[in-house]
């Protein structure tokens, strides 16, 4: 299930752009973040968000979907 963020999951993100779509927005802002780039391994936050992480394939994804429907989509 989706709730505020994709948790890791590329189904779950192509829904919310779909979402974000039939909500007519113009632009959509997506947080990219690496654990192994931000966190030591031993720590609750690299365990946290090594979960979430989408690999780079799956982000161009999302952003070909973004693009073929129309919308911006940018991150940070």
């Amino acid at each position: 299930m989706c709730g505020i963020n994709h948790n890791g999951s590329l189904e779950c993100a192509m829904k919310m752009i779909e979402g974000a779509d039939r909500s007519r927005v113009v632009a959509i802002k997506v947080q990219i973040i690496s654990a192994v780039k931000s966190y030591t391994r031993n720590s609750r936050s690299y365990s946290i968000f090594k979960k979430a992480e989408l690999k780079f394939g799956e982000w161009r994804i999302l952003v070909s979907k973004a693009r073929e429907l129309g919308i911006d989509i940018f991150s940070t």
